[in-house]
């Protein structure tokens, strides 16, 4: 936008009337009303944060991190002087000399405008609709927001998204989900900078993940997974052992192998009743938190891998009890890894207590043998199915919607009594010559 055209938009807009004279209590009772008019909700909260964009036609897009929606500020807009000398090499073409004076919300103190910014925002909320408009902004000192959006501004391009964060808000209170913004009000929301570096321990830390091993062959086709499993059997499969049984190991391997290891679809056990969880009897009816922020570096990737996951993993749900979700990036497609985060379902969740085998005498139990064969289960507990019931205890809140797992995952207490039972039941008539502890097997016999 030119000089001229910024001049053009601030001597046209109401909202910079803001002489002393404009602080009049009749004209805020009048907004005020109009603004319970539209939302009687907004009596239930006077302002709230926001991150955002300055939106920029020959340039990148700029974050803005701590921006307040304040139903108080009746008559402008305002941006922080330390914000616009921080981007001063980009926004100093937008800026006007201007000269008015403006009323601080105590309704006293009095402060002198001397510059006027106009830019476009934009924002999102957390089904990542966007609300955009071209605004004018008072430059104004203050610590505390990088930008205010003040009343009119809100009746006129924001009202739906006020009342997204007003829900929020009430939820945010019945659930106690994020109790850390009110230890600290300094602290940074999460995702609020897509252009920082990412930190350190992002990359050193194991990506949590639901479903890993077999979420990786889902997501190539079956051609590529049949083609890596194929390259693998040289590299894992003995090379006496190999061409002593050339033709039919290979024919098996190239057959029904790939059947086995190469599935094209996942249905698990399939000869087991699904599992069902039990919970204590004042576990909450009703848990719903926050869809937790997602980075907008990553949004792209994981609301693609959400809606895939829904085709054998995860099933559209409408449970009244949720967990969020924990996204972590990896380097290969489909860049995105998420699990459920149970933390708060888990001390409901009640334990089975199955034994598990002690190793010391499963070892005692095949010293006689001298033939063993160790086999490892795959994705042991993603073949375990589980109870309507229970999928719906377990579903998780995205901001693309909620989601219940088909099978078993990790990160509950039953899960590993569960397997164990579960494994122990399938191998009982084994059990003599097998040892049989959560996905590890085996197997011992004497040569003949």
């Amino acid at each position: 936008m030119s000089q001229e055209n910024s001049e053009k938009v601030i001597s046209e807009t109401i909202l910079f009337k803001i002489t002393s004279e404009t602080h009049d209590p009749k004209v805020a009772e009048k907004m005020r009303d109009l603004l319970n008019d539209k939302m009687p909700l907004s009596r239930l909260l006077k302002a709230s944060y926001r991150s955002g964009f300055i939106e920029l036609m020959d340039d990148d897009d700029i974050s803005v991190s701590k921006v307040l929606f304040d139903t108080g500020a009746l008559h402008a807009n305002y941006i922080a002087s330390h914000f616009i000398d921080r981007h001063k090499h980009v926004l100093s073409r937008f800026m006007v000399d201007h000269s008015s004076t403006t009323i601080l919300g105590d309704g006293q103190t009095k402060v002198s405008i001397n510059q006027v910014v106009v830019l476009t925002v934009r924002f999102e909320d957390e089904l990542q609709n966007s609300y955009s408009a071209e605004l004018p902004f008072c430059v104004f000192d203050m610590a505390q927001n990088d930008m205010i959006i003040g009343l009119p501004a809100i009746l006129k391009h924001f009202t739906p998204l006020l009342v997204s964060m007003i829900y929020g808000a009430q939820l945010h209170d019945e659930e106690s989900v994020n109790g850390l913004n009110s230890l600290n009000d300094d602290l940074v929301e999460p995702w609020s900078d897509p252009n920082a570096v990412d930190a350190p321990e992002d990359s050193d830390t194991p990506i949590p993940c639901s479903f890993p091993t077999v979420l990786y062959y889902m997501e190539l086709s079956h051609d590529e997974a049949v083609k890596e499993y194929l390259d693998l059997i040289p590299t894992q499969v003995s090379s006496d052992f190999l061409h002593g049984t050339q033709k039919p190991l290979m024919k098996l391997l190239t057959s029904l192998g790939v059947r086995v290891f190469v599935p094209t679809n996942w249905n698990g056990l399939t000869q087991i009743d699904p599992i069902k969880i039990e919970t204590l009897p004042d576990m909450p009816t009703q848990h719903r938190p926050k869809a937790r922020p997602i980075s907008p570096k990553l949004w792209e990737h994981a609301a693609s891998e959400l809606r895939r996951l829904q085709g054998y993993m995860y099933r559209a749900s409408s449970s009244p009890v949720a967990s969020p979700i924990v996204v972590a990036p990896k380097a290969t497609a489909p860049f995105i890894r998420m699990c459920g985060d149970y933390t708060w379902l888990n001390p409901y969740l009640l334990s089975l207590n199955f034994p598990i085998p002690h190793v010391q005498q499963e070892l005692n139990k095949i010293c006689k043998f001298e033939v063993f064969l160790d086999l490892d289960m795959t994705n042991s507990f993603h073949q375990i199915p589980i109870t309507n019931e229970t999928s719906e205890l377990l579903w998780v809140v995205t901001p693309l919607g909620q989601f219940e797992p088909i099978f078993l995952p990790e990160g509950i207490p039953p899960a590993s009594q569960i397997l164990q039972r579960t494994v122990t039941d399938i191998f009982r008539d084994f059990l003599d010559w097998m040892i049989v502890i959560f996905d590890n097997f085996l197997c011992s016999g004497v040569r003949l």
